[in-house]
């Protein structure tokens, strides 16, 4: 290689190696950040004021605004103008992640169909879990669900119903981890069973009677604690009745956006 391309190439290995400095103000919101996961800072707790935090952090005022600003846009904490106390630690909202994801996801082109399919990959396994480790007050919570479907009149109140029910099943898991994922999508999917659900008004009273018939069936097994039969239900039942919607729909010339 000429000694002109040999330069070249080093230069170019140099700025590829090239490390990226965070400013101080991410790192101190990062600090910040850190002890609110660790539960120094709880929900409704006040931070320091921004002069403590000024000399526990070593940095100066424009620095600590730019963290606290940070912090703020993430909906950790929160400020109020002429307070004498520090930002209050906020409870952490799943709906703000959802916005977010949604934002993400929408970004990136991702269908309904997409999410759906995420939905039946993760959730016949939660439902698994679910049926070894649901409480009675889990059992409550879906079959409640249940007689809220079986009395809706308009198919567009169905739709909260049906979303809130798929939350319930991964609650009922007690996996932290997959319980966060599915509250945060939560509005995603309430707008996907919203969307359904219109295009499905013809057929209404089909699609409210054959998913409490699911609702139903999956619940008896996870009441039962019958691990192999709950994901059964939900792994194969669940797409079989969205099919089985499908070619209806299709018959009397409904358009919907997955089978």
């Amino acid at each position: 290689m000429p000694k002109a391309e040999r330069r070249v190439a080093v230069r170019d290995a140099r700025r590829s190696d090239k490390i990226a400095v965070p400013k101080m103000a991410e790192l101190v919101a990062e600090r910040i950040r850190s002890q609110i996961a660790r539960s120094e800072f709880k929900p409704g707790d006040a931070l320091p004021s921004e002069t403590v935090l000024m000399e526990r952090f070593g940095v100066a005022r424009p620095t600590m605004r730019e963290a606290i600003r940070i912090l703020e846009s993430e909906s950790l904490i929160s400020t109020r103008r002429g307070s004498q106390s520090g930002p209050k630690v906020r409870a952490i909202d799943a709906s703000v992640l959802g916005r977010r994801a949604g934002l993400l996801l929408q970004v990136n082109g991702t269908t309904w169909e997409d999410l759906y399919e995420a939905q039946m990959v993760v959730e016949p396994r939660a439902v698994r879990l679910a049926a070894k480790r649901r409480t009675k007050a889990d059992v409550s919570v879906l079959r409640e669900l249940i007689e809220r479907a079986r009395h809706v009149v308009d198919l567009a109140d169905f739709a909260p119903i049906a979303a809130e029910f798929h939350v319930a099943l991964v609650r009922a898991s007690k996996n932290k981890t997959l319980t966060m994922v599915v509250e945060m999508l939560h509005s995603l999917t309430l707008e996907l069973y919203r969307t359904r659900m219109m295009s499905l008004r013809p057929i209404g009273e089909k699609v409210r009677s054959a998913s409490v018939e699911l609702y139903e069936h999956v619940t008896d097994r996870i009441e039962a604690r019958d691990a192999d039969g709950a994901e059964e239900v939900w792994s194969k039942e669940h797409p079989a009745v969205s099919d089985a919607l499908g070619r209806l729909a299709s018959e009397q010339g409904i358009t919907i956006y997955h089978p």
